[in-house]
């Protein structure tokens, strides 16, 4: 990827001095530059980081530029191209309510000069700090530039998030201080809300490209790549070096001027809005949808469990969530449900996983915890119709083995002229058993039914569009009931 910093020319990785430092309870690896820059990484500055540690500093590592007004000043050796670079690269951070202003007498600013390859301090640092901008003319990419004031304003690298597992896989010399320092995830000790923001981003241009690395420490193969190949034909992950996801232009709004909205897909703790459990019993399987509201404690970020409450409704009545807990070192949920109009004497008991922005597992009771399954997503609050056109991504399962069969599919929607207002729908798509194609119809009343066929068989899928979900019920001719399954649309 030679948009964005990881293999900097200007820096002799092979023959580098690699040096340790203790941060936020995690050993950092990084580069110690002939002018005593610290360079975590690949194009990150932490020398302020090393200089500042002490043990109040770990509760907030990362300082934000008031109001989002960050001052500037060009070295007076900067060429015009590179300068015009970074002022087109600061255009793209209007949007995000972010203004970058020529410093009159501001105390903390930034200074942009033609230095050793890219790179850039971490957030606002305190008084003069710098950014460099490599050695080269008008023709390098204005996104390097944009992605090392990302860095500027707080942001590390989307590919080193501690929930970049569910999305990509990296593989690599995990005792090379080369691939500590540019590929192993964020420190554990550092705040949810200084270090993830939003959802994981596979647009970001903070991410990497899903590609084959050479590691020069060893001459060993670093490889990255998506969970699913469907993933990674219909998004350029890693690849954005021309301007600002949504993502990071919506990351960059909470961070700044919502810190309370913001939501992780990791840590549930930040999360507000509406869910909706989805659940069934044992075959033949009869889906149920129901809505909640849960409600988690306002703990320390730091702790690991977390305890929340909740109310709901469904076909049976309205009922409390009691006892939860969630974990979000192992990812494991639990609670208790109680129907109201039964003084709380019915009750089920649920215990299940975190993956995807879901929560999924089994319900029973005290006896027996496998009586049914049981799906929790985060939802948005608008129900609006939805295009079934675009990226799916979701889970389908069974009896037999529970939830953990993962599917993406590809859908087209196109219109048929008819009174009815149906749509046709065809695509393309992968899971756990091999790739397959899509063929159906979505009808007005939102009821979305398709053929899912593989090389030797096909299953039939009836559901319901929901907002952003399809979910419903799969199945073939010698099979009824076969299975539940729920999408969203990424």
């Amino acid at each position: 990827m030679s948009s964005i910093p990881v293999f900097d020319v200007t820096f002799d990785f092979s023959n580098a001095e690699w040096e340790q430092t203790r941060l936020f309870d995690s050993d950092l690896y990084y580069v110690k530059t002939s002018d005593g820059k610290c360079i975590y990484g690949g194009d990150i500055n932490i020398e302020s980081l090393i200089r500042r540690k002490r043990a109040s500093f770990n509760a907030n590592p990362v300082k934000k530029w008031k109001n989002g007004k960050v001052p500037y000043i060009f070295d007076a050796t900067l060429p015009d191209g590179p300068r015009n670079n970074v002022l087109k690269a600061m255009e793209m951070f209007k949007d995000c309510l972010i203004t970058f202003v020529e410093r009159t007498n501001e105390v903390d600013y930034i200074k942009i000069f033609v230095g050793n390859g890219y790179w850039s301090s971490l957030g606002r640092v305190g008084g003069m700090q710098e950014l460099s901008i490599a050695p080269g003319d008008s023709n390098d990419p204005v996104g390097t530039t944009a992605h090392e004031l990302m860095h500027a304003l707080g942001f590390w690298h989307e590919h080193t998030r501690l929930d970049r597992d569910d999305w990509i896989t990296v593989k690599g010399s995990e005792n090379s201080p080369f691939f500590k320092s540019n590929f192993a995830k964020h420190p554990n000790n550092l705040d949810i809300r200084d270090r993830d923001h939003g959802l994981y981003d596979l647009k970001s241009i903070m991410h990497y490209a899903l590609i084959d690395y050479i590691d020069p420490t060893d001459n060993t193969i670093i490889s990255m790549s998506a969970q699913r190949e469907m993933l990674r034909q219909n998004i350029n992950l890693g690849q954005n070096n021309v301007t600002l996801s949504e993502g990071d232009k919506a990351a960059i709004r909470k961070l700044y001027f919502n810190p309370q909205g913001e939501k992780s897909s990791y840590d549930p703790s930040y999360w507000d809005g509406h869910y909706k459990k989805f659940y069934t019993n044992t075959p033949p399987f009869q889906p149920e949808l129901s809505t909640l509201q849960l409600k988690f404690s306002t703990q320390s970020p730091g702790n690991l469990t977390f305890s929340f409450s909740g109310d709901g409704r469904d076909c049976y009545g309205p009922f409390n969530i009691d006892k939860g807990q969630f974990d979000r070192s192992s990812k494991n949920i639990s609670f208790i449900k109680r129907y109201i109009n039964c003084n709380g004497n019915a009750h089920w008991y649920y215990q299940g996983h975190y993956k995807h922005k879901l929560f999924f597992g089994t319900w029973g009771n005290a006896w027996n915890l496998n009586l049914g399954y049981f799906i929790i997503g985060l939802v948005s609050k608008v129900e609006e119709r939805q295009s079934l056109t675009g990226i799916w991504s979701g889970y389908y399962f069974n009896n037999l083995n529970n939830v953990n069969n993962q599917m993406v599919i590809n859908l087209t929607s196109t219109a048929i002229r008819s009174r009815y207002g149906d749509n046709t729908i065809s695509g393309s798509g992968s899971d756990n058993v091999e790739e397959f194609t899509i063929e159906g119809q979505q009808s007005r009343d939102g009821l979305v039914n398709f053929i899912k066929t593989y090389s030797t068989h096909s299953w039939d899928y009836d559901g319901k569009l929901s907002g952003m979900e399809i979910w419903g019920k799969w199945y073939n001719n010698g099979t009824p009931d076969s299975g539940v399954f729920l999408i969203w649309k990424c």
